[in-house]
Formats: structure tokens, sequence, C-alpha cells
């Protein structure tokens, strides 16, 4: 059962990544950890992790370590996707995220 985790975003990066995600039909999962790191949006069923850009030392343990999982790591500035199209921006350029097809009713 999917829900709804939005209440659970602390910034207003994770909000709006979280939001335009979820219009894409996507179901992200907020602030989880997997293998002992701290994952700011996270959508499980592709494995695909987006954590805030820390120092270069850190973002190489991070990936090293969710690599074990099998996750793919995706590192975004906060500052840059604080508005809808710029995140919408980000998720096509840098993230290579396509929109899910959306169904429609005939």
């Amino acid at each position: 059962m999917v829900k709804d985790r939005f209440k659970e975003c602390r910034t207003e990066s994770e909000k709006t990544l979280y939001e335009k995600l979820y219009s894409q039909l996507y179901y992200p999962s907020p602030r989880i950890y997997i293998g002992g790191v701290q994952v700011n949006m996270a959508l499980v069923p592709y494995r695909i992790a987006f954590i805030e850009v820390t120092t270069k030392d850190k973002e190489k343990r991070i990936i090293k370590q969710l690599k074990k999982k099998k996750w793919h790591v995706q590192f975004y500035d906060p500052t840059k996707i604080v508005d809808s199209k710029k995140c919408e921006e980000y998720l096509m350029n840098e993230a290579r995220l396509q929109p899910q097809l959306q169904i429609t009713e005939m």
C-alpha cells in the first residue's frame, strides 16, 4: 500500500523534490536509512537514492556503502531545486529521470 509521506519531509528542497516526483507518478520515500546511510529521498522500487551534496570524501563513502546494497546515488544541491521548474530540470537532466506514463481513461 502506498502512503503519502509528504509530512516526513523536513526541508523545502525535500518537499519540492517529493512533490515533483509524486506528480510524475513516482512514490518517493523521504528520510529513510539504507546500509547505515540516511537518504533524503528514495525511489525504493528503482533503488535510487537522492542525497544532499556534502564533502567529496563523504560522497565517496556514501556511494561505496550504497553500491554494496545495489543502489544508485544522485547528489543534489538543495539551493538549486527550491522551485518546481528547477527541480524538474534537475530530474530530467542530471538525474535522467523520465516522467512515468500517465494512463488516461477512454
